[in-house]
């Protein structure tokens, strides 16, 4: 086909929008490092070049992996943990943009066109480069790919079993759940959940349950100073021992800890408990999941 001569495109009209890298860099994570639960004035983007870690948020648990681009809009309180056996290397970007271009109920993005925009902005970030213009002008090709990729298929029949055993755990998380409930709420064999939860969430139905258990259970322990018994008892476990040792498994420390390094004072009650917490060799019966 010969080529044309003469072509003249015109964009359909759009607002015009402001936009302001805040900061960019990279980070080699250690196994389980944890960011919040916090919240930021302006959007973070993360892209992952190797490894993994989760992304808890209000919505949920999301997995996240080598090849994909994490996002964390203005006010959304979030907290992201690097894998233990597999933490993640990731290039980031916070700026503040009038554009509204993120869908509200995705957080977690894979396009084979991140790979270069996020190299370019970890050359910029290796060599020393301050140069946010040159940043701006790659957020602007992501905005470009959110923009204008492919509208989003209607739920799949079983990608609605999965976000239905979401929903019941996020309003029954403080209840002794089992697979078996999750597997008859939605009316569906229990193995058949797993292989679901597998395929969607890249973790099991009891994982995804400990996870969100363990969001709630920091934002109790540092934003509303429960004792450590009370947030335990709040997050569906019947004693503190077994919380404890579920909780340090997840973090790398002691609910008292956690507390403690991110600024709030332990209370009386809160002493005892973390004696408690220090004879966690007996582990009682735990019937959850």
């Amino acid at each position: 086909m010969q080529e044309k001569r003469f072509v003249y495109i015109f964009p359909p009209k759009i607002d015009p929008i402001d936009l302001v890298c805040t900061g960019f860099g990279y980070e080699h994570a250690v196994p389980g490092m944890t960011w919040g639960p916090a919240s930021r004035n302006e959007y973070v983007i993360h892209y992952v070049f190797s490894g993994k870690g989760i992304l808890h948020n209000s919505l949920g648990i999301f997995p996240v992996s080598s090849g994909q681009m994490f996002v964390i809009p203005p006010g959304e309180t979030a907290m992201y943990v690097a894998d233990n056996e597999e933490p993640w290397y990731y290039c980031f970007a916070n700026f503040q943009t009038t554009a509204d271009l993120f869908p509200p109920d995705q957080f977690v993005f894979t396009d084979h066109r991140f790979d270069i925009i996020f190299y370019n902005i970890l050359h910029l970030s290796k060599e020393g480069i301050n140069e946010p213009y040159s940043v701006c002008a790659e957020l602007l090709n992501i905005f470009s790919i959110i923009a204008t990729s492919t509208a989003e298929k209607a739920p799949t029949r079983q990608r609605q079993y999965v976000d239905n055993a979401c929903s019941y755990i996020h309003e029954f998380y403080n209840w002794r759940i089992r697979v078996s409930d999750l597997a008859r709420h939605v009316n569906v064999d229990r193995a058949y959940l797993y292989t679901l939860f597998r395929k969607y969430l890249g973790v099991s139905p009891k994982e995804y349950l400990t996870n969100y258990r363990m969001v709630v259970a920091t934002k109790l322990l540092t934003e509303h100073h429960h004792s450590i018994k009370e947030v335990a008892l709040a997050c569906g476990y019947t004693d503190i021992y077994t919380f404890s040792k579920v909780f340090k498994q997840h973090f790398g420390c002691s609910p008292g800890k956690y507390a403690h390094d991110n600024g709030v004072a332990i209370s009386k009650e809160n002493e005892e408990d973390k004696e408690k917490e220090v004879s966690l060799s007996e582990e009682p019966n735990n019937a959850d999941v």
